[in-house]
């Protein structure tokens, strides 16, 4: 929830409504706490006067953080100080990440900004300075990302250590505030007269998809869900988005989470994959697969640009959202025959399965449960879906 000044919805356990009224000195006022009744008609639960001229935000704990003069403030629902922390200049930003963390800015009589990371106890996590950056809008994403509107651009951080990661110079002082899109696209108004949109291709498969053939990308904390020779599928935690992603001896084994970055380009067949430069291991991790139904298999375009190669093409008669590059599962008959195993639930004219030659295939009409990469394959001018499995666990007889 970021910063406001005016009302805040918690959306969640406490009062319905906080709201912010300025007041006297500049830089202090009033905060108020609703519940609202079913006639709309709201009763006052109790107020308290802070320097609070940067707004309040709601964390998921139900607590109330406030900020204003030198110092954040942490309130229980009932408007009791949980703790306070002195930020050590004029604070110029709030928000709250989905962990409790709290993130603000402040800044000395030098105009010198620092960020500051406030873990959920109060505790300071990290502080990042900016040279001579007073103005300051704060807003994360679901990556983790920090964007730090400042005096020239915005600043993008890694909200766990407060490194930098990117900057963004602009024309003129951004505008005020900045807005995050459902795909993580950031939109920012400039005093030069425009509005840019751009987004941290660098943390997210989806968002590197959208790149065009040729630029570089680099998925972050992604998930190796199956392994073929030179090349893995990777995936993000989220199962939101997956990529095919091509390295000789790579070594990399499924369930390694790590860090990738090289070339996005398009293969012969139609689908995306990084040409990997650079992989760098961070721990493990799990994907379950999705289940669907043979029609949902590959589906249809996503952002899909045929001149750049940018986005994702689907699937010919595809249905519903791009699943190209995900770990799925889908059920079927089998039906067996030149071309190898093909599993029909009767929705979409059955999917072919490409399978190692390690494995046995199943008897023909026999009912399988399957598991596997949803990739694609040309078939003349069309792109076709198909489903690469892994091991002979990935098939099950029922």
């Amino acid at each position: 929830m970021s910063e406001s000044r005016g009302v805040v919805d918690p959306q969640g356990a406490g009062p319905d409504i906080y709201v912010v009224i300025p007041g006297y000195p500049p830089g202090y006022g009033y905060l108020y706490a609703m519940y609202l009744a079913q006639n709309a008609q709201g009763k006052w639960l109790w107020n308290q006067r802070w320097a609070i001229g940067r707004g309040a935000a709601v964390a998921p704990d139900g607590r109330v953080i406030v900020a204003g003069g030198n110092a954040v403030r942490a309130l229980s629902p009932q408007g009791t100080e949980v703790w306070s922390v002195d930020a050590g200049g004029s604070l110029r930003g709030l928000t709250v990440g989905a962990n409790g963390v709290v993130y603000t800015s402040a800044y000395d009589s030098d105009y010198n900004l620092r960020t500051i990371a406030i873990g959920p106890d109060g505790s300071v996590l990290w502080t990042n300075a900016l040279v001579y950056n007073d103005y300051t809008y704060l807003v994360i994403d679901g990556g983790g990302t920090l964007y730090v509107r400042t005096r020239t651009g915005v600043t993008a951080l890694d909200s766990t250590n407060g490194t930098t990661k990117w900057q963004i110079t602009f024309g003129a002082a951004p505008g005020y505030p900045m807005v995050l899109g459902a795909d993580g696209t950031m939109y920012v108004g400039s005093a030069d007269g425009y509005l840019y949109a751009f987004w941290d291709a660098a943390e997210r498969i989806g968002l590197a998809k959208k790149a065009p053939d040729g630029a570089t990308v680099a998925p972050t904390d992604v998930i190796v869900t199956a392994v073929f020779g030179d090349y893995f599928y990777a995936e993000s935690a989220d199962r939101v988005s997956g990529i095919r992603a091509y390295k000789a001896g790579h070594g990399r084994s499924i369930g390694n989470k790590l860090s990738i970055s090289g070339t996005i380009k398009t293969d012969t067949n139609g689908e995306r994959y990084v040409d990997v430069q650079a992989i760098v291991p961070n721990g493990t991790g799990e994907v379950a697969p999705l289940g669907m139904r043979n029609k949902w298999v590959g589906g249809g375009n996503w952002f899909y640009d045929q001149p750049s190669g940018a986005g994702q093409q689907g699937v010919k008669d595809g249905c519903g959202l791009n699943t190209i590059g995900l770990l799925i599962r889908t059920s079927g008959v089998a039906r067996i025959d030149a071309n190898g195993l093909t599993v029909d639930d009767g929705s979409a004219g059955g999917v072919r399965v490409v399978a190692p030659g390690s494995v046995n295939l199943p008897a023909n009409s026999s009912y399988v449960i399957v598991t596997g990469i949803s990739s694609c394959e040309k078939s003349g001018s069309d792109i076709i879906p198909v489903i690469r499995i892994r091991t002979q666990s990935d098939i099950r007889v029922l």
